[in-house]
């Protein structure tokens, strides 16, 4: 049985090479996406001046689900400007909001990364997700990198591989 899922992709082209791939590795599944870039999502504020934002309302609907995957492309090392300022934003959950927070305790969390020029994922940027989720008490269930070489073309095994990584992740 397919757990319940959903995919968050932070990324600054909607037209891109993070969202070619995740179309591709979504194509059978076809879990709800939350596209940051058309969300109203600001920085993490210690006044909490923005909890009318969409931030809380978007993790209202994620706490629903049993896994939850990140999808950015690699960005000096580590997740795009858009995922990062989400992932600053569970701080909310700790503090003024910490019953959003409670609910994320034994999800899964996975993360699905692009790039061009590293032949491999950086290590800090899976470091990143990892420490975050045992931080929040949830299952990092790891990270897939594609490696796309020349722009918005992709080959069958690399989107193959992605697509398997996410249906895996999914309990498919």
């Amino acid at each position: 049985m397919a757990k319940k899922a959903a995919l968050v992709i932070g990324t600054s082209r909607n037209d891109g090479n993070t969202w070619g791939v995740l179309r591709a590795a979504n194509e059978r599944l076809a879990l709800p996406v939350f596209s940051l870039g058309d969300l109203s999502i600001s920085y993490f504020d210690y006044n909490s001046q923005n909890l009318n934002d969409d931030y809380i309302p978007t993790m209202e609907k994620l706490v629903e689900c049993d896994v939850i995957g990140l999808v950015s492309p690699v960005y000096w090392y580590t997740v795009s400007a858009q995922m990062k300022t989400f992932l600053d934003r569970f701080s909310d959950l700790l503090g003024p909001r910490k019953d959003l927070g409670r609910k994320l305790r034994g999800k899964e969390i996975f993360l699905l990364a692009t790039g061009n020029t590293e032949e491999v994922l950086p290590e800090c940027m899976d470091q990143t997700i990892r420490l975050t989720a045992n931080y929040l008490g949830m299952k990092y269930k790891g990270a897939h990198y594609t490696r796309i070489v020349e722009d918005l073309v992709f080959t069958p095994e690399i989107l193959s591989q992605a697509r398997e990584f996410v249906e895996s992740k999914c309990g498919i």
